[in-house]
């Protein structure tokens, strides 16, 4: 069962508890077709975050991969992919450039869904 959005409120909770000092904003798929997921500035920097919650395989959309793309090239836009077998098991939490989304060749990855370690990971890019 797709828990996308369970995922991504999950989070941006984390984010706001662990770095306060930053904003989150949480775009509503009614906000704009292909705008990703989450925007989080902090540190003086702008990043854009894709959430998918992969069982294992995910829906994606051209724009949005276009417009993924076109961020990642003029600033930092990266996919989470929280991925897990059909039966729930072997969950890992993938951060995927979007060049390599099609393949889903993640940058980095980390097993279970640990939030924690996610948002340590945001914060060192916003250094």
């Amino acid at each position: 069962m797709k828990r996308e959005a369970q995922l991504k409120a999950l989070l941006v909770a984390k984010v706001k508890e662990l770095l306060p000092p930053f904003v989150v904003i949480a775009h509503t798929e009614t906000f704009r077709a292909g705008v990703p997921d989450l925007s989080i500035t902090g540190g003086g920097r702008t990043t854009w975050w894709e959430c998918k919650h992969g069982t294992p395989g995910f829906a994606s959309t051209g724009i949005q991969e276009l417009t993924c793309l076109r961020l990642a090239i003029a600033g930092y836009c990266r996919y989470i992919i929280w991925s897990e077998a059909y039966d729930g098991t072997d969950k890992q939490t993938l951060i995927v450039h979007p060049r390599k989304l099609k393949d889903v060749e993640p940058e980095l990855s980390f097993s279970s869904y640990n939030m924690t370690k996610l948002v340590d990971l945001i914060a060192k890019i916003h250094q």
